[in-house]
């Protein structure tokens, strides 16, 4: 069992914390890469915008080249004068 299998675990309701765990939350959270997560907390806010406009870039580039069939894609090449 690695480290994240054993962070879905609640430990029961404590004194000290009234609220018992909430049943859709902890379903929730089998399904959350947590070393994910992790990895990306450690970045700075800067990185992590810059990772954001990496994937918005990549993302509109999928949509472009869905919208154009590649046999219908012009390259640079195929349109400067000879």
């Amino acid at each position: 069992m690695n480290s994240d299998e054993q962070d879905v675990k609640t430990p029961p309701s404590t004194e000290e914390d009234p609220l018992p765990p909430d049943p859709v939350i902890e379903a929730y959270k089998k399904d959350i890469d947590r070393a994910s997560l992790r990895e990306n907390l450690k970045l700075t806010v800067d990185q992590r915008l810059e990772r954001l406009e990496q994937f918005r870039e990549f993302v509109e580039e999928l949509q472009n080249s869905v919208k154009t069939p590649a046999h219908e894609q012009v390259s640079e090449s195929d349109t400067s004068p000879v």
